[in-house]
């Protein structure tokens, strides 16, 4: 359960990405875990084409854990065939209680170019995550200001909006 789910965005000049997920874990009461792991989107498919897909590669993936967890990084195919599974901790150590970790990687290639505008759709959480997430936000910032933000929460294609607010650039 990450009871805060804080995601750092910055969207490059050549329209990759760089994210730092800022996680709050609460490990089950009485159980110890080796750590945690994250899915991330790498691969869509392109405009309902069944044999195109548009690739984020990712890299410089790492992580580390403020409160003193262990922060060993796997990356692996995830089973969906769309994702990348992230695992962060120590297959001969444990943790319990509640632990924060930092999770960053680089995803190239993200943002949609347009002739007088880019766009980023990013979801959070990826679709193939079951874990429960609470106090979720976003901070997104660009190479130039922005002049439209939108936010949805909810299921996979929900329309449920959000809070959003455009602002300056870095």
């Amino acid at each position: 359960l990450a009871t805060r789910f804080h995601v750092d965005i910055t969207v490059n000049e050549d329209g990759s990405l760089d994210v730092a997920e800022n996680i709050t874990w609460h490990f089950p009461d009485g159980e110890e875990r080796h750590g945690i792991e994250r899915f991330v989107t790498v691969r869509v498919g392109y405009q309902d084409q069944t044999d195109t897909y548009r690739e984020y590669p990712i890299s410089d993936v790492s992580a580390t854990s403020p409160s003193g967890a262990p922060a060993d990084v796997s990356v692996n195919d995830a089973t969906d065939g769309s994702s990348v599974r992230i695992r962060v901790g120590r297959a001969d150590e444990t943790v319990s209680g509640t632990q924060t970790y930092v999770v960053r990687y680089h995803l190239g290639a993200y943002a949609n170019g347009f002739t007088d505008h880019a766009e980023v759709y990013y979801n959070l959480v990826d679709a193939s995550d079951d874990n429960t997430y609470r106090d979720v936000s976003a901070t997104v910032t660009g190479a130039s200001p922005s002049d439209r933000a939108e936010c949805f929460i909810g299921e996979f294609g929900s329309t449920e909006r959000c809070t959003a607010t455009p602002g300056a650039s870095a």
